[in-house]
């Protein structure tokens, strides 16, 4: 039983990361590594527990990511993973 019950509990898991909705302003090669990034931090980190929208919009000409109205994130820096994942963080719990 809790074999069956810690399964699904990581079904649930996995399906939360698994749903985001992400939009590419302009779908630039820039923004499309940029929704690489997202991907790859979102399936290596369980991000579950501090994601509060699954609407992402991915802007080359942001200035600066924000969180209102749309999570808006920047193309900069698409292989700094821990930067990314700070940045991603602090805009979902705002």
């Amino acid at each position: 039983m809790k074999y069956h019950l810690l399964l699904f509990l990581s079904l649930l898991t996995f399906g939360a990361n698994a749903q985001l909705d992400v939009e590419l302003t302009s779908h630039t090669d820039k923004e499309k590594l940029k929704q690489l990034q997202l991907e790859r931090v979102t399936q290596q980190y369980d991000l579950a527990k501090w994601t509060f929208t699954d609407k992402v919009l991915i802007d080359e000409s942001a200035t600066r990511p924000y969180s209102h109205p749309t999570l808006t994130i920047t193309v900069s820096r698409p292989s700094d993973d821990g930067s990314f994942l700070s940045q991603y963080l602090h805009e979902q719990i705002h």
